[in-house]
């Protein structure tokens, strides 16, 4: 799994397909790897260069983070908040 996601998350001609998979399983993954998503979404957010995208990662991340997972959460928003603003 770990792998896995990595290499996903920085997949940026999948994004869309990556994002939405991960939105769609995230209560899952994260009761499980809530560790290992911490390490990993810095990978997905990387991907993350639109103000729609980030709003709406921002809207479903940030409710949903746990203390193993919060921080990496709003770093990773944080970084697709430069990106756009670089944009």
């Amino acid at each position: 799994l770990r792998y896995m996601l990595g290499g996903a998350f920085e997949n940026t001609k999948e994004h869309a397909t990556v994002y939405a998979w991960v939105k769609s399983h995230w209560d899952a993954l994260n009761a499980r790897a809530s560790w290992l998503l911490a390490r990993r979404l810095s990978g997905l957010f990387r991907t993350t260069c639109t103000r729609e995208e980030v709003a709406d990662a921002r809207a479903f991340f940030t409710p949903r983070a746990k203390p193993a997972n919060a921080r990496r959460i709003n770093l990773g928003l944080e970084a697709a908040e430069r990106c756009v603003a670089l944009g």
